[in-house]
């Protein structure tokens, strides 16, 4: 079985929603250029797992904590860590 996604160095990650909170904010990183989006048929997910462990990064609860805070604008955050992180 040939796979889509065979081969694709770059990174390629299936997101399933439930709830437009979620859509809305997909619409919000394809809308800055920081994601794209395609349709795919939900099976694609299982049958397409990855094969390699990936870690998960350090900072990763502190990230999703801003992310939930009301107090923190989606803007605020991108300007703090993926701005931030395109100057090195």
């Amino acid at each position: 079985m040939e796979l889509k996604i065979q081969g694709n160095t770059t990174g390629v990650n299936m997101v399933i929603t439930n709830g437009d909170v979620v859509d809305t904010f997909l619409k919000e990183l394809h809308d800055m250029e920081r994601i794209t989006m395609q349709r795919q048929p939900l099976g694609d997910y299982f049958n397409n797992q990855q094969i390699r462990y990936i870690p998960i990064p350090d900072d990763r609860e502190k990230l999703i904590s801003e992310l939930k805070d009301e107090n923190i604008s989606f803007n605020t955050f991108v300007k703090k860590y993926y701005l931030k992180g395109k100057q090195r």
